[in-house]
Protein backbone atom coordinates (compact mmCIF):
# COMPACT_ATOMS: atom_id res chain seq x y z
CA UNK A 1 0.00 0.00 0.00
CA UNK A 2 1.19 3.59 -1.25
CA UNK A 3 0.71 6.14 2.01
CA UNK A 4 2.69 9.02 -0.52
CA UNK A 5 -0.66 10.64 -0.34
CA UNK A 6 -0.58 11.14 3.74
CA UNK A 7 2.66 12.55 3.89
CA UNK A 8 2.98 16.28 5.13
CA UNK A 9 5.98 17.05 3.09
CA UNK A 10 7.93 20.15 3.67
CA UNK A 11 6.57 20.32 7.34
CA UNK A 12 8.69 17.31 8.96
CA UNK A 13 12.47 17.15 9.15
CA UNK A 14 13.98 13.46 9.61
CA UNK A 15 15.27 12.06 13.31
CA UNK A 16 18.82 10.75 13.12
CA UNK A 17 18.76 9.67 16.79
CA UNK A 18 15.82 9.59 19.71
CA UNK A 19 18.53 11.89 21.91
CA UNK A 20 16.12 13.99 19.48
CA UNK A 21 12.53 13.29 20.51
CA UNK A 22 11.07 14.48 23.57
CA UNK A 23 7.71 12.64 24.95
CA UNK A 24 4.79 14.58 23.59
CA UNK A 25 6.73 15.36 20.14
CA UNK A 26 4.70 14.02 16.73
CA UNK A 27 6.31 11.24 14.62
CA UNK A 28 5.66 9.60 11.17
CA UNK A 29 7.89 6.68 11.35
CA UNK A 30 8.31 4.87 7.05
CA UNK A 31 9.45 1.79 6.09
CA UNK A 32 10.71 1.33 2.83
CA UNK A 33 9.41 4.88 1.89
CA UNK A 34 5.52 3.68 3.12
CA UNK A 35 4.16 5.31 6.61
CA UNK A 36 3.45 2.82 8.95
CA UNK A 37 2.92 4.22 12.20
CA UNK A 38 1.99 8.17 13.54
CA UNK A 39 1.63 9.63 16.53
CA UNK A 40 2.80 11.05 19.52
CA UNK A 41 5.79 9.91 21.44
CA UNK A 42 5.29 8.45 25.10
CA UNK A 43 8.55 7.47 26.20
CA UNK A 44 11.87 7.00 25.50
CA UNK A 45 15.02 4.77 26.11
CA UNK A 46 17.68 7.12 25.56
CA UNK A 47 20.64 4.48 25.57
CA UNK A 48 18.91 1.27 23.04
CA UNK A 49 17.83 3.52 20.16
CA UNK A 50 14.04 2.77 21.38
CA UNK A 51 10.79 4.99 22.02
CA UNK A 52 7.20 4.29 22.03
CA UNK A 53 4.40 6.53 20.90
CA UNK A 54 0.60 5.96 21.21
CA UNK A 55 0.32 5.04 16.89
CA UNK A 56 -3.00 7.21 15.55
CA UNK A 57 -3.31 4.99 12.65
CA UNK A 58 -3.62 1.41 14.51
CA UNK A 59 -4.96 3.05 17.59
CA UNK A 60 -2.66 1.04 19.93
CA UNK A 61 1.10 1.51 21.59
CA UNK A 62 4.03 0.39 19.59
CA UNK A 63 8.23 0.56 20.02
CA UNK A 64 9.71 1.74 17.53
CA UNK A 65 13.74 1.87 16.75
CA UNK A 66 15.40 4.69 15.27
CA UNK A 67 17.72 2.25 13.05
CA UNK A 68 14.35 0.38 11.59
CA UNK A 69 12.71 3.27 10.10
CA UNK A 70 12.98 6.86 8.99
CA UNK A 71 11.78 9.05 11.33
CA UNK A 72 10.50 12.48 10.73
CA UNK A 73 9.23 14.64 13.63
CA UNK A 74 5.76 16.41 12.49
CA UNK A 75 4.28 19.59 13.64
CA UNK A 76 0.79 19.44 15.03
CA UNK A 77 -1.57 20.03 12.25
CA UNK A 78 -0.31 16.90 10.06
CA UNK A 79 -1.69 15.13 12.28
CA UNK A 80 -5.18 16.46 13.43
CA UNK A 81 -6.44 15.28 10.09
CA UNK A 82 -6.38 12.01 10.98
CA UNK A 83 -7.48 11.96 14.48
Amino acid sequence: MDNSDLTDSGKSRVVSSNSELTAGDLIEAYYKGSLVHRGEVTDIAPSQELFWIYDALTGGRRLLDTTEFEIRKSHPQSLCQFN
